[in-house]
């Protein structure tokens, strides 16, 4: 071990000015000893492989085929746990071993099909390696039955699906799209990958039918808060890729609206990608609490609605809940907060946004009727499942009030939270208690179930206005994500945004900023211009402090040094597979 003893004599003015060179050379020698480090490589771990070597057709006739193999390929193959489902029900698990020109022993999954009826089927395989690391392989296919000649629509695969003995799904509106079941929604980002091009038609016809505005030919509408006639249009677009949709949108809606104090809407450009195939949070146990669960930010964007509007949380402006107080709940006495048609409303920055309701974008005014006559009851009191208004970062969907009980009965679903007593909102989130079984859904604002888009059942969140004993419905869309958010934060908008100059969540005058947000330089002043932190010196102390600051961080250099060469091995991973390292961002799960 090296040991280094340093003896300084200088002659420090004052401890006062010292310390913030000393503090500024602690910090500057521990991010310089993390970031330039050595890096060491280590090997790589990768996840396993499930490869069906393109040998799985789209479409089969009754009895051609009687199992499907996929090969699963990783360092230590034997060691893999596997799990096969069918239509989404678990099957046991088979494996045949096969060797190769060179005699190398490859091993396949097997799923045996023989037994499977006319239709669409979802076959899905996952792979987990020692270390966690899980692939999974999805396949929609569609068995034909033989009818003794090759028919016309095996060409198209449209009239299969719509006679394949599902055709009783097929009626809802959605189309082909709907008897994959959740087949396209599930198989569009693996599928496309390990199937090629089995769903990309009757995938983006699902999305078509399920967004609104994306054919450009939405009605002009007009802001109520304006005295002239706006005509303003919602514009939406949407890219699928690598397992992914991306909407592009201008945020504005396909309604009439108010933007409210915060006056003006106007067009954004804003952006929202999430995962086609939504994939469980496994930390997170929503029917039970929020533990562990990632929480919906309380302010700003949650979700997307279809029509490009973006879903924000409950609150608003000096952090109370903004739909409890627009409904009368307690007075808002820190800033004029109100919402307008649809419980919708704009920041001054511009963008028009949801908290609560949004099912306006699907109702229809009858002849005489504007859309001041659009009412909460009206989406409230239907005899049918309500469509999906948006889409929560996490990719799954949320629909109107309306849903189907485990029973099939068509009821409105209630919120499970209720504010605690003594509370009336006024301090936001913080007022509300989640009591688990109060009402339809979880602790998220959700559920498992059969939807018409998804008849072989899919987690789903529900707008809501009531909570199970007729109190107010908080968190009206979600409160958490069920789901996994993908890593990169481009799920949605900057976690801190809304803030000054332009927004309506945060800043002086409004509420603070959130956790981890930086509130800026006080107003009336400007800001750093970048680069090293500058700290006012005196003149009579500026050698001594520049004296210790070198010899901080030498001592700091030769210390970590000699620590991290002596315990590099125990340094973990990243999904690099580099040890140690610097890293700008955390990395989500």
């Amino acid at each position: 071990m090296l040991l280094l003893h340093v003896v300084v004599m200088a002659n420090v003015g004052s401890r006062n000015e010292v310390i913030p060179f000393l503090a500024a050379s602690i910090l500057l020698g521990a991010l310089l000893s993390g970031c330039f480090g050595v890096e060491e490589d280590v090997a790589e771990d990768l996840p396993p492989i499930l490869d069906d070597h393109s040998s799985v057709p789209e479409y089969m006739t009754e009895g051609d085929v009687d199992r499907i193999e996929v090969e699963v390929i990783d360092e230590h193959v034997q060691t893999v746990l596997v799990e096969v489902s069918v239509d989404d029900a678990p099957v046991g698990t088979e494996f045949a071993i096969r060797y190769d020109e060179s005699s190398n022993e490859r091993k396949y999954v097997v799923v045996v099909i023989s037994d499977l009826s006319p239709g669409f089927h979802k076959i899905r395989i996952t792979a987990e390696d020692e270390g966690g690391q899980r692939t999974t392989w999805l396949a929609l296919i569609s068995i034909v039955e033989d009818s003794g000649d090759d028919g016309g629509d095996d060409g198209t695969g449209q009239g299969n699906q719509t006679t394949d003995g599902k055709g009783n799904q097929t009626t809802d509106g959605q189309g082909n799209q709907t008897t994959d079941g959740q087949g396209n929604q599930t198989t569009d980002g693996q599928g496309n990958e390990t199937v090629g091009n089995e769903t990309g038609g009757a995938l983006e016809e699902w999305w078509s039918d399920v967004l609104l505005c994306d054919q450009g030919a939405s009605s002009m509408v007009d802001d109520y808060n304006t005295t002239d006639v706006d005509d303003w249009q919602c514009e939406l677009s949407y890219t699928i890729d690598s397992g992914n949709i991306t909407i592009s949108t201008n945020g504005l809606p396909n309604h009439d609206f108010h933007s409210g104090p915060g006056c003006c809407a106007s067009p954004q450009t804003s952006s929202y990608t999430i995962p086609l195939e939504p994939t469980d949070d496994p930390g997170c146990n929503p029917s039970i609490s929020v533990e562990n669960c990632t929480m919906a930010p309380e302010r700003g964007a949650i979700a997307f609605a279809v029509n490009g509007v973006a879903i924000y949380g409950p609150e608003d402006g000096p952090g109370g809940d903004a739909v409890a107080g627009h409904e009368g709940a307690y007075e808002e006495d820190r800033q004029n907060v109100w919402l307008g048609l649809c419980h919708g409303h704009s920041g001054p920055g511009g963008e028009y946004h949801y908290h609560a309701d949004g099912n306006c974008m699907h109702w229809h005014n009858e002849e005489g009727q504007t859309w001041l006559d659009y009412s909460i009851d009206s989406s409230r009191n239907v005899t049918e499942h309500s469509p999906i208004v948006g889409f929560a970062f996490d990719g799954y969907p949320i629909y109107g009030f309306v849903g189907w009980d485990e029973n099939g009965t068509v009821k409105e679903m209630k919120s499970s939270y209720r504010l605690k007593d003594g509370e009336d909102g006024y301090n936001g989130i913080d007022d509300y208690e989640y009591v688990q079984g109060m009402g339809d859904l979880d602790s998220c604002n959700g559920q498992y179930g059969i939807t018409p888009e998804f008849p072989n059942g899919t987690y789903h969140y529900h707008t809501t206005w009531e909570n199970g004993e007729g109190g107010i419905g908080f968190p009206y869309f979600i409160n958490c994500y069920r789901g996994e958010l993908l890593s990169g934060g481009d799920s949605g908008d900057d976690p801190c945004a809304g803030g000054p100059p332009d927004g309506d969540v945060w800043g002086p005058g409004i509420g603070p900023p959130p956790e981890g947000c930086d509130a800026g330089p006080p107003p009336g002043q400007m800001g750093s211009s970048g680069g090293l932190v500058s700290l006012p010196i005196s003149d009579t102390s500026q050698k001594n402090g520049i004296l210790l600051a070198f010899i901080a961080v030498s001592l700091l250099f030769i210390v970590t040094d000699s620590i991290k060469a002596g315990a590099s091995f125990l340094a973990s991973r990243d999904r690099a597979g580099i040890a140690g390292g610097c890293h700008s961002t955390p990395e989500l799960a």
